[in-house]
C-alpha cells in the first residue's frame, strides 16, 4: 500500500512542479496571473512568430477556452489545464505548434484575398472619377460644381457600403479563426482521452484471461509476470490483499475497468513507471519475508528459553 500511495503522491508532486516551473517562466511580472501580453512567451516557446493581429486572434480564442472565471488572465489552475493539453511533452508542443500555425495561415490567406479585392475596387473608382472630371472640365462652372457635389454624395454611399462589407468580412474571418483555434484545443483534448483509454483497455484485456470484464485475484499473477517478478504463494497473497485494499473501491473482490485504470495510470502506464514499481514492490516483498523470518527465529529462541527454565525448576524440585 505504501508503494502504491507513495507513487501516486510523487507523480502528483512531480507534475505540479513541472507545471509551476512553466507558469513561473511565462509570468514575467510575478503577479501569479498570466496576462494576455505574457502569452507571447508561449508563442516564443513554440517557435512561432505572429503579427499583432494574429496574436490578438489567438489570445482571444485561448482565453475563451481556458479563462473559466473570465478574469482576462490565466491563474495557475487554468494554466495547468492548458499545459496538460498542449505543452506537457515535446510531442504535444510540436503537434500544437503545427495545428496553430495552420489555423493562423488560413486567417492570413483570407485577409490577403480581401486586400487584393479592395485594391481592384479602388482602381475602378479612380477610373470612374477620371471620366467624371474630364466631362466636368468641358461644362459650365456651375454644372461642374453640381456634378462634383453629386459625385461626392455617390462616393460617400459607395465607400460607406464598402466599409460595411469589409467590416462584415473581417468579423466573419475573426470568428472563423477563433473557431479553428478552439478546434485545435478541443480536438487535442479528445484525442488524448481516446488514446489513453485504448492503451488501458488493451492492458486490461490482456490480463483478463477469462474475459469476464473483471480482474480476479488469480489474474493479478499476470501483472507480476508483466513486471518480471516471481512471488511465492504467501508473498503474492500479501501483495494481492494490499492492492485490492487500495484499488477495489466497491469491495467486490475484483477490479473492474475503471478501478484498473487508476492502478494502470499510477504503476504501469510507461516503461519508467513499470520499472520503478517493480523495484519498489520487490524491495517491499523482501522486507516482508525478512521480517517474517526474524519473527520465526525470535519465537523459537523464546520457546527454548522457556523449556530450559522448566527443566531447571524440575531439577530444583
Amino acid at each position: 500500500q505504501a508503494v502504491h500511495r507513495g507513487k501516486q503522491t510523487r507523480q502528483s508532486v512531480d507534475k505540479t512542479r513541472r507545471v509551476k516551473a512553466a507558469f513561473d517562466a511565462f509570468d514575467a511580472d510575478g503577479s501569479g496571473e498570466l496576462e494576455v501580453d505574457e502569452l507571447r512567451e508561449v508563442m516564443a516557446h513554440l517557435g512561432l512568430e505572429l503579427t499583432k493581429g494574429e496574436f490578438d486572434h489567438y489570445a482571444a480564442a485561448l482565453m475563451e477556452d481556458y479563462d473559466t472565471d473570465n478574469s482576462g488572465s490565466l491563474d495557475f489552475w487554468e494554466f495547468e489545464k492548458f499545459y496538460e493539453q498542449c505543452l506537457a511533452s515535446d510531442d504535444l508542443r510540436a503537434a500544437y505548434a503545427n495545428e496553430l500555425d495552420a489555423a493562423v495561415k488560413g486567417v492570413v490567406s483570407g485577409a490577403l484575398s480581401n486586400v487584393l479585392e479592395q485594391h481592384e475596387m479602388e482602381n475602378a473608382a479612380l477610373k470612374i472619377q477620371a471620366v467624371h472630371r474630364g466631362k466636368q472640365a468641358r461644362k459650365q462652372l456651375q454644372e461642374r460644381r453640381e456634378m462634383e457635389a453629386a459625385a461626392v454624395k455617390i462616393q460617400a454611399v459607395h465607400r460607406g457600403k464598402k466599409a460595411r462589407e469589409v467590416y462584415e468580412q473581417e468579423k466573419a474571418e475573426l470568428n472563423a479563426a477563433a473557431l479553428k483555434i478552439q478546434a485545435v484545443h478541443r480536438g487535442k483534448q479528445t484525442r488524448q482521452s481516446v488514446d489513453k483509454t485504448r492503451r488501458v483497455k488493451a492492458a486490461f484485456d490482456a490480463f483478463d484471461a477469462d474475459g469476464s470484464g473483471e480482474l480476479e485475484v488469480d489474474e493479478l499473477r499476470e501483472v507480476m509476470a508483466h513486471l518480471g517478478l516471481e512471488l511465492t504463494k504467501g508473498e503474492f497473497d500479501h501483495y494481492a490483499a494490499a492492492l485490492m485494499e487500495d484499488y477495489d473501491t466497491d469491495n467486490s473482490g475484483s477490479l473492474d475497468f475503471w478501478e484498473f485504470e487508476k492502478f494502470y495510470e499510477q504503476c504501469l502506464a510507461s516503461d519508467d513507471l513499470r520499472a520503478a514499481y517493480a523495484n519498489e514492490l520487490d524491495a517491499a516483498v523482501k522486507g516482508v519475508v525478512s521480517g517474517a523470518l526474524s519473527n520465526v527465529i525470535e519465537r523459537r529462541q523464546k520457546e527454548d528459553e522457556e523449556e530450559m527454565e522448566g527443566a531447571a525448576l524440575k531439577i530444583q524440585a
